[in-house]
């Protein structure tokens, strides 16, 4: 059904974004540990 695939769609963007999220998060503990 469409509501099937739009939820899909949704789950899947929010994947995306916390993939994005502990990216980001491993970046910034990589720049802190070359800081210190």
């Amino acid at each position: 059904t469409v509501r099937g695939d739009n939820n899909c769609h949704v789950a899947d963007e929010f994947v995306y974004i916390e993939d994005l999220i502990n990216t980001t998060k491993l970046y910034a503990l990589t720049a802190l540990n070359y800081l210190k």
